[in-house]
């Protein structure tokens, strides 16, 4: 049975079981029933189904508001961004296919018939899947000569009807509804995530034809298309913020001296009347310089640079609920003009006496992106706009360097002398001026430790960027730091996680009203061992501790014992264990599979255990919405000591 929007079969099972409940669970009317027991194990079954349906519906509201979809049809794989296919880079999602006119004008044939008949108009080989409702999900195979394919899906609606529909895919989709464009994903280089890209869609009563085209950026390629429902779309909101549907809009945060305005990515998000997107121009430091425009859902491709632009800014993206008025995003994105950029980080970043452990980690950042000698290999822009803009504010304000919100490069001295680098992320509210947050809960820290990381691995090379970006979101959304630790780029987590987390800690709570009694770590289960050393040592701050568990993860017992060694000394530690598969989104089937797995490992009495994907986002879930939503508010609220985990 398809549950509700946003909900996946067993994902909500393993909590239940944890708390004593049985899956299926009715009330008891057996006593209340005279008759034998084949009969009454009947009727008893059928009055089961009963109170799940009516469960369904009363958690579902309304139900699809068309017939079953008529048909859909897949397409075999077709070229796609021709040129580009040799070097096996990402299609642009919006660059016209040759198989787009034709696949237009079938959409019109007033006929479609059987795939026979489709693959006569289009030219090229369709067949035909099993008609869908709510929910659609495909794959494809792919490769570096044909790197898209179609899916045409044609439904019936007994009357015009306003939906959202959601797609995720692991590579970038084009949507067109009865032959007009709705839009586009942002980027073909992506991890498939439920609510990446979601549209407000118009239908008309009667038949309708969605036509979808996938731009596949693996070896095989994934498609996922649900309905929601009205009550849905919220949360789905804000699931596609936090996987970074407004994160950096800037095309190019670098750009030539003659440019007279910024480009724009082109937005996921198109629901009609919501959210307002509002940008305006900042000086370096925070001052205001222009208003850039407010916008409903959809903004424009570019924005202008404002008159008073001399070779550096900043634009805010501010993303807001109109009915509510609550934040959902916010971001400062400093710009640079080539000319400007390269002289400030040249005259920055000369080398210096300074004992400054923040300031020095920030000149070695700067002279590292811009490959600045000895370096010789320059980052890309986004990370070089970072870097710059922090060691400038450091220069410039190096009492309140801290007051900006966003991603910072921050560092410390090691107990060795040297000067340790590591990305922090800072939320609005701390950097609010005081008293504007009164009564709010205090922030905690979020440590990703979920990869081990090389010398250059916190300049960017890597996942940072990503990470970075969708840490900057949730930031936004619950409130937390963000910490990247950088290990000293070595793979020695156990020797040196105890003075890494420990000192990082220090020192965001130094700086900020942090509570250090929410500190979280996001581990691989193959640090498991490790992170079980740290976590037993007293001046580590833990509070909730989750762990990533690969699909090639087979001991789970012996994960089981190395985390209940963690018991005795933490006995009031927050839990919780997900599947991790590289980057990808999860069968149900395989889902449940590996949920039965570990409940009889013992994980389902002692831990949380939820079947997300990975830890950047999931298809049922995000990871750190769990930890906010279930963790940190009673963390902040109730002694640590005070609850127990079974």
């Amino acid at each position: 049975m398809r549950l509700c929007p946003g909900q996946a079969s067993g994902a909500r099972e393993p909590a239940r079981q944890a708390a004593g409940a049985s899956p299926g669970t009715a009330p008891n009317i057996k006593a209340t029933l005279e008759f034998p027991r084949f009969r009454t194990h009947m009727i008893l079954r059928r009055f089961q189904l009963v109170l799940a349906a009516a469960a369904l519906l009363g958690a579902c509201g309304r139900d699809l508001p068309w017939r079953r979809a008529a048909a859909v049809y897949v397409s075999g794989p077709t070229p796609c961004c021709a040129a580009q296919a040799a070097t096996l880079t990402p299609c642009d999602p919006l660059a016209p296919a040759a198989a787009d006119s034709l696949l237009l004008a079938a959409r019109s044939d007033r006929e479609l018939g059987d795939a026979g008949r489709l693959g006569s108009l289009t030219g090229l080989a369709w067949r035909q899947r099993t008609a869908a409702g709510r929910t659609l999900d495909l794959r494809f195979a792919a490769s570096p000569d044909t790197r898209a394919s179609y899916v045409l899906e044609v439904i019936r609606p007994t009357q015009r009807q306003d939906t959202v529909l959601s797609i995720a895919s692991n590579g970038g989709t084009v949507v067109w509804l009865n032959g007009q464009l709705l839009g586009a994903s942002r980027y073909a280089a992506r991890p498939a995530r439920a609510d990446q890209d979601l549209y407000t869609v118009a239908l008309r009563a009667g038949e309708n034809r969605l036509l979808y085209r996938i731009v596949t950026s693996t070896a095989e390629s994934q498609f996922h298309r649900r309905w929601l429902s009205v009550d849905s779309v919220p949360e789905a909101l804000a699931t596609a913020i936090a996987l970074g549907a407004y994160s950096d809009l800037v095309v190019a945060p670098i750009f030539p001296d003659t440019a007279r305005s910024v480009a724009l990515a082109p937005p996921q998000v198109r629901l009609a009347g919501r959210p307002r997107v509002r940008f305006r121009w900042l000086g370096l430091l925070g001052d205001s310089i222009a208003p850039a425009g407010e916008y409903l859902a959809v903004y424009p491709a570019s924005l202008p640079l404002p008159a008073e632009f001399r070779g550096m800014a900043v634009l805010e993206t501010e993303v807001t609920d109109p009915a509510s008025g609550r934040l959902l995003f916010l971001q400062q994105l400093p710009v640079f003009t080539d000319s400007v950029a390269y002289r400030l980080a040249r005259r920055l970043a000369k080398p210096g006496t300074d004992a400054d452990p923040v300031r020095t980690a920030r000149v070695a950042a700067v002279r590292a992106a811009f490959a600045l000698p000895p370096d010789t290999i320059p980052l890309g822009a986004w990370l070089q706009a970072h870097t710059l803009v922090n060691l400038y504010r450091y220069v410039r304000q190096p009492r309140d360097f801290f007051r900006y919100p966003g991603p910072q490069v921050w560092g410390y001295r090691a107990l060795d002398g040297t000067v340790q680098p590591y990305w922090l992320l800072v939320p609005p509210s701390a950097v609010q001026p005081a008293g504007s947050a009164a009564g709010s809960p205090a922030p905690g820290l979020v440590f990703s430790v979920t990869h081990m990381v090389n010398p250059s691995f916190w300049l960017g090379r890597g996942r940072t960027t990503g990470w970075v970006s969708h840490m900057a979101a949730l930031s936004v959304l619950h409130d937390n730091f963000g910490v990247l630790p950088h290990l000293r780029g070595r793979h020695d987590f156990a020797g040196l996680g105890v003075e890494e987390f420990a000192t990082i800690t220090r020192q965001v709570a130094a700086v900020f009203r942090i509570d250090t009694a929410a500190v979280a770590w996001q581990v691989w289960s193959a640090h498991g061992k490790q992170a079980a050393a740290i976590a037993r040592h007293p001046d580590v701050s833990l509070a909730w501790l989750g762990i990533a568990v690969p699909a090639l993860q087979r001991d789970v017992k012996q994960l089981a014992s190395v985390l209940d060694s963690i018991r005795p000394v933490r006995p009031g530690l927050h839990w919780v264990l997900w599947r991790a598969a590289d980057d990808d989104q999860i069968p149900s089937p395989l889902t449940e599979a590996w949920v039965r797995i570990i409940q009889r490992a013992g994980f389902a009495v002692d831990y949380q255990v939820v079947p997300y994907s990975t830890h950047l986002g999931g298809y049922y879930r995000d990871i750190e919405s769990e930890l906010n939503a279930r963790v940190s508010p009673r963390t902040r609220t109730v002694p640590r000591q005070s609850r127990a985990t079974r």
